[in-house]
């Protein structure tokens, strides 16, 4: 009985380190501009970086600390106006964390991609944005999910036979819009890492554990019930070996 109380308790210990709030996560959000043209919102154009800027303050009003990119620019030594895909972003995310410095300890990814259908006639230069992410733990090195824009953002009206600079230009009027929709599509996913304790003692994170016993059918049994009791909603996997 001692020991299934001494395996739960370092149970709930495990878990209970990562059921925190926004304060207490450290972040980075970084675009997948790779497929992004030149007409659109890149990290390397104004637009992008107003875009970047302002998703960043909306985490920081919810208590997440967002690690800006020119620091990690800084640290990792690359070109700050590089296009990255996804591959690239997630490597740089753990190359940042596994530099074991305490600004670097980043627990969740955040990569969103902007696209851009520029339709030009004679009359006017009109752009539809579309918004798409996901979400990586840097911690279990897993995807969390991804997103899409389910509040699709407004269609940019610009001048007939407006150029690259003039339709960049024209998107940073859009960019408070864009960063609202990725912050909070994103801040959605961050329940599954985040989620607060409700009035009735749950939370909406999704909390997996592990345990493997050997010749201890009952005991593993009865420490499954605890978890189960104690995890509401949790996914338990209980592996008996037996030798």
């Amino acid at each position: 009985k001692n020991l299934i109380y001494f395996i739960f308790a370092t149970l709930l210990g495990c878990v209970s380190a990562h059921a925190v709030d926004g304060s207490n996560i450290r972040i980075m959000v970084l675009q997948d501009d790779m497929d992004a043209d030149i007409n659109c919102v890149r990290s390397d154009n104004a637009v992008g970086k107003m875009v970047s800027s302002k998703i960043g303050e909306q985490f920081n009003r919810y208590g997440y600390t967002v690690v800006p990119r020119e620091a990690i620019a800084a640290e990792l030594r690359f070109d700050i106006n590089s296009s990255f895909n996804k591959t690239m972003l997630i490597d740089l995310a753990q190359r940042a964390k596994s530099s074991k410095k305490p600004e670097f300890d980043i627990q969740v990814l955040v990569i969103y991609s902007i696209l851009c259908d520029v339709r030009a006639d004679s009359v006017s230069t009109g752009i539809d944005l579309a918004i798409s992410g996901s979400m990586y733990d840097t911690v279990a090195r897993r995807e969390i999910g991804d997103f899409g824009d389910s509040r699709k953002p407004p269609t940019v009206n610009l001048a007939p036979n407006c150029d690259t600079q003039c339709r960049v230009f024209g998107l940073r009027p859009a960019a408070a819009d864009i960063a609202t929709i990725i912050a909070d599509q994103a801040r959605n996913k961050l329940k599954l890492v985040t989620g607060k304790t409700k009035a009735d003692g749950t939370t909406d994170r999704i909390v997996t554990y592990s345990v493997r016993l050997e010749n201890l059918s009952k005991s593993a049994t009865r420490i499954r019930t605890i978890m189960e009791k104690e995890f509401p909603g949790s996914k338990g996997i209980v592996s008996l070996q037996r030798s």
